[in-house]
């Protein structure tokens, strides 16, 4: 598991994620997929059409 200094946001976008690391976004992907990096979905995947 990766340590996040306590100065950084609690909470990033995979993008942000990939730009502090030095990676690419589907590397976060993966580090979360791996379980090397946890992480939690807020919302939903898209818009709901009514």
């Amino acid at each position: 598991m990766i340590d996040v200094p306590e100065t950084k946001p609690r909470f990033m976008t995979p993008t942000q994620a990939a730009e502090e690391l030095n990676v690419k976004p589907n590397q976060i992907h993966a580090m979360i997929k791996a379980g090397e990096l946890r992480a939690i979905q807020v919302g939903g995947r898209g818009y709901l059409a009514r």
